[in-house]
């Protein structure tokens, strides 16, 4: 819950540097749907099979998890950043342009590409930080033996997919998300490449979080900060 409202904390604020907002179905679908399905499903991972030769740290602000929180943070925020630049550069982008719109008309701004695009990755982001904080490590089993939360992650994921894939789909016109042609009138909906880069940077930054959290925080990373400084060393366990 604390890395859920950390993403859709800055994605928020990037929306509104970049003058939009999300529609009101992309708020339920994020609060009533992604969210409340993984919290659900993610304290059903069981403790490891086995007993660690170290204690877990007691300490919510030890280095390692500021660190696993700065981490994930950085790769979602440049992410989005990214993309609203690469977003920028196309051919066929308008900018969106609200200051003509009346605070009483605020649904009238979520009708453009950046707010769609911003959703898509802001959703894409919460996933993959579910998935990197389900690992597991020495403590709790990963998150593939969790059978509820695999299936609860894969059905959100597939809501994403069918709604940037199909062009006029009503999913899309629900969501007021930008691959229906009549959201964004007389401008064109999303073209297959934007649709491709969008599903190919989310599957990128999955990838990369998933690393970082595996390889710095629960791996070799954080094995060496530990030799290095003996006072953040865990008590042993003596049986």
């Amino acid at each position: 819950q604390l890395m859920y409202g950390q993403v859709v904390c800055f994605n928020k604020i990037i929306s509104y540097g970049w003058g939009t907002l999300l529609g009101s179905w992309e708020w339920i679908y994020l609060d009533a749907c992604l969210c409340l399905a993984l919290a659900a499903t993610l304290t059903m991972s069981l403790p490891s099979d086995k007993l660690a030769p170290s204690r877990p740290t007691a300490s919510l602000l030890s280095p390692l998890h500021i660190c696993s929180v700065f981490f994930q943070l950085t790769i979602h925020v440049c992410t989005t950043l990214t993309v609203l630049y690469a977003l920028r550069s196309q051919p066929w982008f308008v900018p969106f342009d609200g200051s003509a719109i009346p605070v009483t008309n605020w649904f009238e701004m979520t009708n453009n590409y950046e707010s769609g695009t911003i959703f898509m990755l802001m959703a894409m982001e919460v996933l993959a930080v579910a998935l990197s904080l389900t690992l597991g490590g020495d403590y709790r089993q990963s998150f593939y033996k969790n059978v509820p939360f695999i299936l609860a992650w894969a059905g959100v994921y597939g809501i994403l997919v069918a709604l940037v894939l199909p062009n006029g789909s009503p999913l899309a016109r629900l969501f007021q998300f930008a691959s229906d042609p009549t959201i964004v009138a007389p401008l064109p909906p999303y073209p297959s490449q934007w649709k491709a880069v969008l599903l190919v940077a989310a599957l990128l930054n999955t990838a990369v979080a998933v690393a970082v959290e595996k390889v710095l925080i629960l791996g070799p990373g954080a094995e060496y900060c530990r030799r290095r400084r003996k006072r953040d060393h865990h008590i042993p366990l003596r049986c």
